[in-house]
């Protein structure tokens, strides 16, 4: 008789065990579906109201808000998400560690804080568990607004370079902003503070508890965690409310003007402090993604399942849970965005940030607004999305910035703006006044109440004081700022780096809204202005009347042609130019046709084949044209770009603009400049090779050749930028991205061309 085989019971075993090991696995959320980055496979979503209370009925008022589902929703984020929010201690001591009173060459104070709590049992505060840097500013009045975040800064270093840990255990600071935007802020009157994790939280699972949940007698216990039980955030969260118990005791700085601002799981931790803490002036959080600012029940980028498997002593133990059943959650982050409310609030994203759902963090905003409004205060309007770059809202903010997930310059630059427009903070009122007043294209971002004031008015009257007799306004000045008091004759306007165009539209809005009729005379006389100028060729030269010299050539230069188009575009769509006449509207409608036309006409063929644009053309015969010593004809790649933007833009159906935009979009894949790097080293440009770098591009190419090309002011061409003189290395953007925004763009506008 054969003996019998064992092998086969073994695989059978060994495969049941697979089948339940997987099993176990994947209930325990091991692992989680892969992240979705196609807008088209998002699937449908319902949102809870944030105005509904659990039993069904609606809230109405504000009292109801605050009495009613305020308190529920913050009872079901703790519940749900976060955890419960660790109370104010009883027992406590301040120490400054260590002051520095002319730190940054005498720019602002230093001052190193701790917050010591007691041990378990004990009623002696001897144990450290919050420590945080802040600077001060010395050279304003006192007491100061201030800014204040988790890892907002590194502070280790001598001054603060604001910036966000990627990761508290390696200590790695990004270099995206440097020292200079830190002493931007202070020279701008805002103290800047940042608190550390390492006592506070340590950014790890087997030790987050360990600093101030221990204390607080919040860490696990043997048996685990509770459902409710605070995370890591929440922990952070709880330091940054103790934070302006800190400035409370601090007379250089005005606790009752403390914006908390965050960067992408800090930011998650500024918005669940500003709910539970409504000392918090303004709210700030930038790429916050999931568990931030981003839909939960939005299936695009980082998930619930997602981030409570790779971060799961962030949130409560309830909230992993809901790992690929979002559906299920009774909340989602709209509703803490309307905890938020009716204070300022800023929600950024990045565009190439798709892990932390842009869109879903804007839609977070789009459904807080009915709470912001019933509150009393402006909401996001539901439609247009927001453009790149173009921050929208008042009270309630948001901006989509171009790049990647980081905290830039250009976002500090808005936030400030938004602080100085928002927070209102006397001493900084009281400097804006005197010393930095909005020129005309950054008060189009005030509100329509705002344009009432009595402030827009005296803007309004400086505007009107410089406007030449032709109609147009000078370039690189401020016209909002002070009225002009020279010889009027001598008033001189252009429309070049955007003059002229800036104080027409401010000119609009301020009519629009209080009707005056100067304005709208000054209005009048610019459009005339514009109107005239234009050729008969269908460009416009630099300023009006042309002269002898370059400026007489249609200028693409610094985007004068297009900026005048996008302008003339603007007009008849516009409400706040609906008191012109249906006649002066259709001035523009075909003088904006007769500008497309000649953008057209003037585009470069090589050999045949059509290209890109110079940077000046012939008002006549279209052809290229130099301009100053240092621009000579050729192809540029910087002028172009904004061109076929401007051209996809139109969304038109003519073949002649389509063979324009497919031969400039091809023109400048074929002109891009890989493996380079252009960097700023001891007070000079250089270009070196790096293999890998992304591509960027010249601002000349030679019409024949096609290669880049570089000029000093002698007017000599020459192959490389090394070449030509330090002053026009460094006096110039010879080189830039522009190709990148034109491939990105191009590829939207193809689809189904």
């Amino acid at each position: 008789m054969k003996a019998r085989s064992t092998k086969a019971p073994r695989v059978r075993a060994l495969i049941r065990a697979w089948v339940i090991l997987a099993t176990v696995l994947s209930c325990l959320g091991a692992t989680p579906r892969r992240a979705n980055h196609d807008e088209a496979k998002v699937a449908p979503y319902v949102l809870p109201d944030p105005l509904r209370l659990e039993d069904g009925r609606r809230v109405a008022s504000a009292q109801g808000w605050e009495r009613d589902r305020r308190p529920e929703l913050l009872r079901l984020f703790e519940s749900q998400v976060y955890g419960r929010f660790p109370p104010a201690p009883k027992i406590f001591r301040w120490r400054v560690v260590r002051e520095e009173a002319r730190a940054m060459d005498g720019l602002a104070t230093r001052r190193d804080v701790v917050l010591d709590l007691p041990e378990p049992g004990s009623s002696e505060p001897s144990t450290p568990v919050l420590r945080f840097t802040v600077f001060i500013p010395n050279r304003v009045e006192q007491p100061v607004p201030a800014f204040v975040g988790v890892h907002l800064f590194d502070t280790s270093k001598p001054a603060p370079t604001p910036a966000v840990a990627r990761d508290p255990d390696h200590t790695s600071f990004p270099e995206n902003v440097g020292d200079e935007v830190g002493r931007s802020i202070l020279r701008r009157g805002y103290a800047l503070a940042s608190l550390d994790t390492q006592e506070l939280a340590p950014d790890s699972t087997n030790n987050y508890a360990n600093g101030a949940l221990r204390l607080l007698g919040l860490a696990p216990s043997a048996a685990g965690r509770a459902d409710d039980a605070p995370g890591a955030l929440g922990a952070w969260a709880w330091g940054l409310a103790r934070s302006l118990d800190y400035f409370s005791t601090d007379r250089s700085v005005d606790s009752s003007a403390v914006v908390v601002i965050g960067h992408s799981r800090m930011g998650k931790a500024a918005l669940w402090a500003g709910a539970n803490d409504p000392r918090f002036a303004a709210i700030i959080a930038n790429g916050s993604g999931c568990g931030g600012a981003a839909l939960s029940k939005r299936d695009f980028g980082e998930t619930v399942g997602i981030i409570t498997h790779a971060f799961p002593h962030w949130f409560c133990p309830q909230f992993a849970n809901f790992a690929d059943h979002e559906e299920r959650l009774p909340v989602d982050q709209h509703q803490l965005i309307a905890l938020l409310a009716p204070r300022p609030v800023y929600l950024a994203s990045a565009e190439k940030d798709s892990w932390a759902d842009p869109k879903g963090e804007f839609l977070a905003a789009v459904h807080a607004s009915p709470v912001f409004q019933i509150l009393g205060t402006e909401g996001l309007p539901t439609s247009p999305e927001p453009a790149l770059d173009q921050p929208i809202g008042t009270r309630l903010r948001y901006h989509l910035r171009r790049g990647r997930h980081d905290l830039t310059e250009v976002d500090w630059a808005r936030f400030l703006g938004f602080a100085e427009a928002e927070v209102r903070h006397p001493a900084i009122a009281r400097r804006l006044a005197s010393h930095e007043r909005l020129d005309a294209a950054a008060a189009l971002r005030q509100s329509h109440t705002w344009f009432a004031s009595r402030s827009a008015a005296v803007l309004a009257t400086n505007v009107l004081s410089h406007q030449s007799s032709h109609g147009a306004w000078p370039k690189n000045t401020n016209t909002a700022a002070a009225p002009y008091t020279g010889d009027p004759a001598q008033r001189r306007g252009t429309f070049d780096n955007g003059a002229t165009l800036g104080e027409l539209r401010f000119l609009a809005r301020f009519q629009r809204v209080t009707g005056d009729k100067p304005a709208r005379a000054a209005l009048q006389r610019g459009l005339h202005h514009i109107l005239e100028a234009q050729y008969a060729s269908g460009g416009w030269p630099q300023s009006y009347p042309p002269g002898s010299g370059y400026a007489r050539h249609i200028t693409f230069n610094d985007n004068t042609m297009v900026r005048i188009l996008e302008f003339l575009r603007e007009v008849p769509r516009s409400p706040d130019f609906a008191f012109l006449e249906p006649e002066r509207l259709e001035e523009c409608r075909a003088a904006f046709n007769r500008g497309i036309d000649c953008i057209l006409q003037c585009q470069v063929r090589v050999e045949g084949v059509l290209t890109v644009w110079c940077a000046q053309h012939d008002a006549i015969t279209f052809e290229p044209r130099p301009a100053r010593s240092f621009e000579p004809v050729s192809l540029s790649g910087a002028e172009s770009a904004r061109v076929l933007h401007l051209l996809m833009d139109l969304k038109s159906d003519r073949p002649d603009i389509h063979q324009a935009i497919r031969a400039g979009a091809a023109w400048f894949a074929r002109s891009a400049l890989p493996d380079l790097y252009v960097v700023r080293s001891d007070d000079d440009v250089l270009v070196i090779a790096e293999p890998g770098a992304p591509p960027i591009w010249a601002r000349f190419y030679d019409i024949p050749t096609n290669r880049p090309i570089f000029t000093g002011r002698d007017g000599v061409v020459r192959g490389s930028l090394a070449e030509i003189e330090h002053e026009r290395r460094n006096g110039y953007a010879w080189y830039g991205t522009w190709g990148q925004d034109v491939a990105r763009r191009f590829a939207d506008w193809s689809v189904g061309r």
